[in-house]
């Protein structure tokens, strides 16, 4: 989150949030405490964003991937597309509790994209 300021109660917020959800409709569930992320309907289109929004001035775009095996470069660089086209200038997030293999975590590095689980997230976050 590099040069964005952000509030820090908010931000909180929105972290521990992502710690105890990491998947579409848990997250939109519970999203009405943060009022401003929503979750998209999947379809035709979509390009691939479960949850997006605007949270302490900060756009969000988020893939959540439930798979029993590991993300590889293939989902990373074609988030990176939808993430590229947003108007926003969103930040790109992936959850995935499966893990990445190496080739994903090098294109998260060069786009950009922040790759987690909802155990690390906040630490990605507070990092970032």
């Amino acid at each position: 989150l590099r040069g964005h300021s952000f509030d820090r109660e908010r931000s909180s917020l929105f972290l521990m949030f992502f710690c105890r959800t990491s998947f579409p409709k848990r997250i939109y569930g519970e999203s009405k405490a943060l009022r401003g992320l929503s979750r998209k309907r999947l379809g035709p289109g979509d390009g691939g964003i479960d949850v997006s929004g605007v949270v302490a001035g900060i756009a969000y775009v988020i893939q959540c991937k439930n798979w029993a095996c590991k993300i590889g470069r293939k989902v990373v660089d074609e988030f990176f597309g939808v993430v590229y086209r947003q108007k926003n200038n969103p930040i790109g997030i992936i959850v995935a509790p499966s893990g990445y293999y190496p080739g994903a975590v090098d294109a998260a590095l060069e786009y950009g994209i922040i790759l987690t689980d909802n155990a690390n997230l906040v630490e990605v976050l507070l990092d970032a």
